[in-house]
């Protein structure tokens, strides 16, 4: 069963969800790598960021694309950057599993935006990325390793 560790209704309504996850990062900052913390912009307080060039903020992003092939997947979204668009390509590789995203996530409206997400550790050296949308849908895709890459757009004239 797909859950969030940190932001379950439970801690969000407690208020705790944003401490005890930056205070997870802070305790496991070992065991997750750059890009793991590249894609927690907006999720972790700005020191836990500070020496990270171009944190990416998936919060509101949509997905475009979602590609399942054995041990790899491969999925896009646009999200923002400073009022501007940003594509985000994400290349997990190593999957041993994932949840394939509804129909309706590929749709563009509202519910679609990813809302909050986590990235996780687990003790046999995989990595969990955990994301639940509007339409309050959760997927998550366990992983060996991630590759990010990103096309920022200009702002319309």
């Amino acid at each position: 069963m797909t859950r969030l560790l940190f932001f379950d209704d439970k801690a969000y309504e407690a208020g705790t969800s944003w401490s005890d996850y930056a205070r997870y990062w802070r305790d496991n900052r070992d065991a997750l790598n750059d890009v793991l913390l590249r894609l927690n912009g907006g999720m972790l307080p700005i020191d836990i960021l500070d020496d990270v060039p171009d944190p990416i903020v998936l919060h509101d992003s949509r997905v475009q694309t979602f590609d399942a092939t054995r041990s790899t997947i491969t999925m896009s979204l646009h999200g923002d950057n400073k009022g501007a668009l940003r594509e985000i390509h994400l290349r997990y590789t190593g999957v041993t599993e994932y949840d394939h995203p509804s129909k309706q996530l590929f749709a563009d409206q509202p519910e679609s935006d990813l809302l909050i997400h986590e990235t996780t550790a687990n003790a046999d050296g995989l990595f969990k990325h955990t994301m639940r949308f509007a339409n309050d849908e959760l997927i998550a895709i366990t992983f060996t390793k991630i590759e990010v890459k990103t096309v920022d757009h200009p702002l319309p004239a």
